[in-house]
């Protein structure tokens, strides 16, 4: 509904008054101290924290027996098959005791913690002060001053008086009167200048701009005219004088100059006797400042009230996104926004593939349709031998919105108001190699002994269970982010951001959760895309994968390449040695292979959880997340930023950390809400609080459980499985 004018026009003194930079500066350094002395509070909380830690090294040890019973409790279904082995679990659990025993060295350690709430509190705070920012209602400066454009109705009935006084005035004191009678007469307005109607309109309906003038168009898409468009706020401003100088042409007093040399309308009133053509002119100049067409200057460098106004609808339409309810689990989210936008998908558009030298430059592109090729022609070596086969994930701008229970993700090519700005980066097109030789993670379609997959078992080379070809795994997150950096700067391996974005893509292109449902590639009667990505390689019985092949991958890199930079699904027939006759599906999006979860887990860095014991001082699980890959590592939280609390208990994700891809609370099931499983493990009562990895997408036999929002913090960085790989990402400088 019309928002009420006067309340915009409070707002605009509230937020866009004249001391607004001032508001800002002020803000900003109160952010800066304020974090500057947080970052350096837990600087000091480190340097007393790390002699305490060097001194029980048995305790890592003890974690690292922990992780092999968390193996087994990984695979629960099966659990009836390794009943042989209970004996090797029960050994492993005694050794609790000694955990427990270092209970006393840790003291210090807890007690250091007990000041963390008062900072994380503290960090909320800020974080509410910067949200201040992301609501400030830009826009409500470019409606104030449209809306302060209806003020030329009274300016301008000094132009309508003119007319009036040029043809039966014969005196000025006779001419004086014609302009009061006229000023009176709002509708002769609408004579002298048609299209101020346009303006009344939009000061009325100020949510429709495209009221602003009858002429103005829809805006299909904006990107391609929006290169040289004002931010919003220089817009108003532009607009607010253009409306002024149309007030000063219409109203300036009697011999009061409003250019050199230059007088009003109303001054030629008022000296009508020989003045009609100065009027007249004056009379045009006015009307042109409130109505000549976008991109037409009314004088050089200088534009109407009517041009502001379109930039400012487009500028206002440029994005597209999706609206949840946390609360109606069973209802897919609403495509909102440009909903042109949600049928060309401009930014998933922008997604291309192409083989990448290890100086970050491009080798060559991939021809989209067949990546034999490359696209200027020409045979394309998909085997590392050019480059490294990479996805770009294009730059674009976000937007994520919490109001009530209402949540919304929004994303644009355009740097709108309250936006974030995503630099665009490189993510492997396939699940992550390794090169044996020079220990450099990689992505080719190999199937040489260099790039031997899995736990690299030679002896397996000849047999249906061969790891030629396949990812790597048995591989630590330590281990795979010094292997990605190896190949040089700007590499690291697969990471929390990259995996937040992918996937907020994904759920934005399908207007969906469930990134399962079968995959229709056929646009639904609204030009929309519909369905899913498949179950992917997720259907496999976890005890006969565990006989045949130790829980190592399986699927060839590249065994979905006919569809090349295209979205879809192809099958892939298990050996005879699996055990049973069965066919999964490799799915793909956009070119990226097993983009949504299955076969093997694919470990990220940049994400540190923190889990705490139930009894702990500051009992909670919480995502930190750090931007520069100079700051991540596997021990500390230094230079990272609290992003929430997450869930404690294991379960279907009902909803996520606002801006996350981690949950804040599960309960739900395989069809509603975010339709992907959480796990999650506690220390024990008495035990410090443990850094953990994230890995995303789940594995080859979770079914329902896996998919792109599927994410698990049981592990520690230093764990390394048949099951835990990768991906190899470039993020340029």
């Amino acid at each position: 509904m019309p928002l009420d004018k006067i309340a915009l026009y409070e707002k605009f003194d509230q937020y866009i008054g004249e001391d607004l930079l001032t508001k800002g500066e002020r803000m900003n350094e109160l952010l800066k101290d304020t974090f500057e002395s947080i970052t350096h509070t837990i600087e000091d909380a480190v340097i007393v924290l790390t002699p305490l830690i060097d001194s029980v090294p048995e305790l890592l040890t003890i974690y690292n027996n922990l992780t092999q019973i968390n193996a087994v409790y990984a695979d629960l279904p099966n659990i009836d098959t390794v009943a042989g082995d209970t004996v090797q679990i029960n050994a492993l659990y005694s050794k609790l005791a000694e955990l427990l025993a270092l209970h006393t060295e840790l003291s210090k350690l807890l007690a250091l913690h007990a000041k963390l709430p008062e900072l994380l509190a503290l960090h909320g705070e800020l974080n509410k002060l910067v949200a201040l920012f992301d609501n400030l209602p830009g826009l409500v400066a470019i409606y104030n001053n449209l809306g302060a454009i209806l003020n030329l109705n009274s300016n301008l009935s000094h132009v309508t008086t003119v007319e009036a006084a040029l043809v039966s005035i014969q005196t000025v004191s006779d001419s004086i009167a014609n302009v009061n009678i006229a000023a009176a007469d709002i509708a002769n307005i609408n004579t002298t200048a048609e299209n101020i109607a346009s303006v009344n309109t939009t000061a009325t309906n100020m949510l429709d701009v495209k009221e602003v003038a009858e002429n103005m168009p829809y805006v299909q898409t904006a990107a391609s005219k929006m290169a040289d468009i004002e931010a919003a706020p220089g817009a108003a401003l532009d607009a607010a004088t253009a409306r002024d100088k149309a007030q000063d042409w219409a109203d300036e007093a009697e011999d009061v100059e409003v250019e050199t040399g230059q007088f009003s309308a109303k001054h030629w009133a008022a000296k009508s006797d020989g003045s009609a053509t100065a009027a007249s002119a004056s009379k045009d100049l006015a009307n042109d400042y409130a109505n000549k067409a976008e991109d037409v200057e009314v004088e050089p460098g200088k534009y109407s009230a009517k041009h502001y106004a379109e930039k400012a609808e487009k500028y206002y339409q440029d994005w597209y996104g999706i609206e949840w309810d946390i609360t109606a689990g069973a209802i897919p989210p609403t495509r909102i926004g440009n909903l042109d936008m949600h049928k060309v998908l401009p930014i998933q558009e922008n997604i291309y593939h192409s083989i990448l030298n290890d100086d970050g430059t491009e080798n060559y592109k991939l021809d989209p349709a067949d990546w034999s090729k490359k696209l200027t022609g020409g045979a394309a070596d998909l085997s590392g031998a050019d480059g490294m086969v990479m996805g770009f994930l294009p730059n674009f701008y976000y937007k994520f919105e919490a109001e009530g229970t209402k949540r919304r993700f929004k994303a644009s090519e355009m740097p709108l108001l309250g936006f974030t700005y995503f630099k665009g980066r490189y993510g492997s097109s396939y699940q992550a190699s390794l090169n044996r030789t020079n220990n450099k993670l990689a992505s080719v379609k190999n199937t040489s002994a260099d790039y031997r997959g899995g736990d690299n078992t030679s002896a397996w080379d000849l047999l249906d269970k061969t790891l030629l070809g396949m990812p790597a795994t048995s591989i630590s997150r330590t281990n795979f982010r010094n292997y990605s950096r190896n190949r040089g700067a700007g590499w690291e391996m697969y990471h929390y951001e990259f995996h937040l974005m992918k996937a907020y893509l994904i759920y934005l292109e399908f207007a969906s959760f469930n990134t399962q449902l079968p995959v229709n590639a056929a646009r639904d009667a609204n030009g929309f895309r519909q369905g899913g990505l498949g179950d992917g390689v997720t259907t496999l019985s976890g005890s006969l994968w565990n006989t045949w092949k130790s829980y190592n991958p399986f699927i060839p890199c590249g065994h979905s390449d006919s569809l090349a930079s295209g979205t879809g699904e192809v099958a892939y027939e298990m050996p005879a040695g699996y055990g049973a006759a069965l066919t999964v599906q490799v799915n793909r999006w956009r070119g990226f292979e097993i983009p949504v979860g299955g076969h093997i887990y694919e470990n990220s860095d940049q994400a540190n959880i923190r889990i705490a014991a139930n009894d702990d001082p500051d009992p909670t699980s919480k995502l930190y997340v750090a931007a520069d890959p100079a700051d991540w590592n596997d021990s500390n939280y230094t230079n990272y930023e609290l992003v929430g609390e997450l869930a404690r208990e294991n379960g279907y994700i009902t909803e996520m950390i606002n801006g996350a891809i981690v949950p804040r609370a599960v309960g739900g099931g395989s069809s509603t809400f975010f339709c992907d499983y959480f796990y999650t493990s506690l220390p024990a009562d008495g035990a410090s609080a443990s850094l953990r990895t994230l890995l995303f997408g789940g594995i080859a036999y979770y079914s329902a459980y896996a998919g792109v929002g599927y994410s698990i913090s049981y592990y520690w960085p230093s764990t390394a499985f048949a099951f835990f790989g990768s991906r190899l990402c470039f993020i340029p400088a």
